[in-house]
């Protein structure tokens, strides 16, 4: 795709559908009654974003991460659209800090992110589970590009395979 304004290619791949970066669109995500329009939790928040768009944590709350059978609580990687998340940051809001908890959760890791790029994830505190962030590659066709900033994880399980952050095939 070529832009018309400034003649410069834009390559896309087949897989990637088109898309136009929204950052202007921020989702909040709150467990108080005060924002109507909030999403309870991050996994839902996740599944209506689109590729660069903000989730924003408006409070200073305990999210619990889900249990889950799969590798993960929580996964950056698709919507539920299926188009992938690229450039996507989840961030506290300003003053507040948000905690994603992992302590209850049978998951090995309370968030994957999986084959996106330009991931920011920011001002957060990551406690408990097996891992805290787990990012992985699928493979070298899907790189894989995060920004960890400001944020705290901590007390992992006592295992000889937790980590704090657990980087795969990259």
């Amino acid at each position: 795709v070529q832009s018309k304004l400034t003649s410069q290619t834009y390559r896309i791949p087949y897989w990637a559908g088109l898309y136009v970066p929204d950052p202007s669109r921020i989702l909040t995500g709150s467990q108080e009654a005060t924002e109507p329009a909030a999403f309870r939790n991050l996994s839902d928040a996740l599944a209506a974003a689109n590729p660069g768009n903000i989730i924003e944590i408006a409070d200073s709350g305990t999210y619990a991460v889900p249990s889950s059978n799969t590798s993960a609580g929580i996964t950056i990687s698709t919507n539920a659209q299926g188009l992938p998340l690229h450039r996507i940051t989840i961030r506290a809001a300003a003053g507040q800090t948000p905690v994603l908890d992992g302590s209850a959760t049978t998951a090995s890791a309370n968030l994957l992110v999986l084959g996106v790029r330009g991931v920011l994830i920011q001002g957060l505190t990551i406690l408990g589970g097996e891992t805290g962030i787990d990012l992985l590659q699928p493979s070298p066709a899907a790189p894989l590009g995060i920004t960890i900033d400001h944020c705290r994880i901590a007390d992992q399980a006592a295992s000889t395979t937790a980590s704090g952050i657990f980087v795969e095939n990259g």
